[in-house]
């Protein structure tokens, strides 16, 4: 089986990162620098407090001796901005806090989508025989597809998902996870518009109708068996796989059948998309 990295090397020797790479790396340097703000703000709040208690201080001692006029007036309103400039150093710091929470689960979620995404592309690469291509992280404009394997069977656009859990689906075919984290978006259309957007490559290059299908492999959780979302809206029928599962269905597939020479001319116009944005 021949792998199309998800990672490009230019002549320059300038890493290419994958769609979600660059968002881990972003999310993670917006971490850092919202960390280093509050640090920052922390020790700044820590320093007003002691001046501010030192002036204050000061600012009483001088109302007690009497201190009249201008003088006066400023030691009164010095001392009743302080409070106000502390609560809105506090208010401030709890906002910061909150932001920091936010980027960090957003972190987190990524880097997870990432381990999920790579643990897939790894058990493809290890397990397909040889007469299969996989191509990784193919960039679509807005996004990337997380794999497309292309064989004897057909061809088949992968997406992964990082949602832990059993997952299931209820009387109307819709997803559900139970005892996880919920899904983040409506998966199913997702990897049907995955789908579209490679349909419509391979048709253009290769001058034919292709047909693709759809598959969406969650490899942290538990899948029932026999999960296939459709819909009367329109005619894919999306299985829902474990991870050790996507080979053998790959495999099995009845409803395809690709020639040698047209599994080759697949792969060759896949290998000519980007597998990352451009810089």
């Amino acid at each position: 089986m021949e792998w199309f990295t998800d990672v490009k090397q230019y002549g320059s020797g300038r890493k290419a990162y994958t769609f979600l790479e660059k968002q881990v790396l972003e999310t993670g340097e917006k971490l850092d620098k919202l960390t280093d703000i509050r640090l920052a703000f922390m020790w700044f709040f820590i320093i007003v407090l002691l001046l501010g208690g030192l002036f204050s201080i000061a600012a009483i001692g001088q109302l007690q001796k009497g201190a009249t006029g201008i003088a006066k007036v400023g030691y009164i309103s010095y001392l009743i901005i302080l409070p106000l400039a502390i609560i809105i150093g506090i208010v401030t710091f709890k906002q910061l806090n909150s932001l920091i929470k936010e980027v960090k689960n957003d972190f987190l979620v990524k880097k997870r989508e990432l381990k999920a995404e790579r643990e897939v592309q790894k058990f493809l690469m290890e397990s397909l025989t040889e007469d299969y291509y996989l191509f990784t992280n193919i960039y679509t404009g807005y996004g990337d597809v997380d794999a497309v394997v292309v064989g004897p069977n057909g061809v088949f656009v992968i997406e992964v998902k990082s949602n832990s859990g059993v997952v299931s689906q209820d009387d109307k075919n819709r997803l559900v996870i139970i005892d996880g984290d919920p899904p983040r978006k409506n998966y199913r259309k997702q990897v049907i518009r995955n789908s579209q957007v490679i349909k419509r490559i391979l048709d253009d290059k290769l001058n034919r109708k292709s047909f693709v299908m759809p598959i969406l492999v969650f490899p942290f959780a538990s899948v029932l068996k026999d999960i296939v979302l459709d819909s009367p809206w329109d005619n894919y029928k999306v299985p829902v796989l474990g991870k050790n599962e996507v080979v053998e269905y790959i495999y099995t597939h009845p409803q395809y059948t690709l020639s040698p020479d047209v599994v080759k001319k697949y792969a060759e116009a896949l290998a000519e998309m980007e597998t990352s944005p451009e810089e």
